[in-house]
């Protein structure tokens, strides 16, 4: 199964999914991330890992634009993380795609964007808003839900709530899951 992290914003989750999703489906079989980000966070988070010698349970590859049409399944999960802004990359990980997942935190700014990446990405998989650094003290998770169901779009039921542990991640293997677990299952239910 390929499953393309998507969201022309940046800042809203896309690596952290990657690799917290990577941990949580690694339970399952066999994953990797490929990274398309020119930013490198999925590679460093995985470098960083490895100095630590805790390595992640999951390698995680470098592509570009070229190497990504021509990816092969060689695992059960193979994890796109897109970087932002760049169509032509995006659209190239939307095409090979099962399932599309948008990573985003509920509030106005960020889900202005989830509405065009899912228009662009809802016509070529099946696509699901996942809500990253959610604030239960706000209604903003309730609104954008309840945008979401009005137009029919799709949404995982968990969601992964605002943490500092969560942000500050990088370079550690995920053991708390955060709810990646439960996002893990859904994904499971669903294809």
């Amino acid at each position: 199964m390929k499953i393309a992290i998507v969201n022309s914003k940046g800042g809203v989750g896309k690596s952290t999914s990657s690799i917290y999703l990577g941990a949580a489906l690694s339970r399952q079989g066999t994953v990797r991330v490929i990274d398309t980000d020119p930013q490198g966070t999925a590679t460093d988070w995985a470098e960083r890992c490895i100095e630590a010698g805790t390595p992640l349970p999951f390698e995680v590859e470098v592509a570009n634009v070229v190497s990504l049409k021509r990816l092969t399944e060689t695992t059960d999960y193979t994890i796109i993380d897109t970087p932002p802004g760049d169509p032509t990359t995006i659209d190239a990980a939307l095409r090979m795609a099962d399932l599309v997942i948008v990573p985003s935190a509920p509030g106005a700014t960020d889900m202005a964007r989830v509405w065009e990446t899912l228009e662009i990405s809802s016509a070529l998989a099946p696509s699901y808003v996942l809500f990253t650094a959610v604030d239960r003290r706000s209604r903003d998770l309730k609104d954008a839900k309840a945008a979401l169901e009005k137009e029919g779009a799709g949404y995982f039921e968990n969601d992964i709530p605002f943490r500092k542990d969560v942000r500050n991640a990088l370079g550690r293997v995920p053991d708390r899951m955060f709810n990646y677990d439960q996002v893990a299952a859904e994904i499971l239910e669903v294809m």
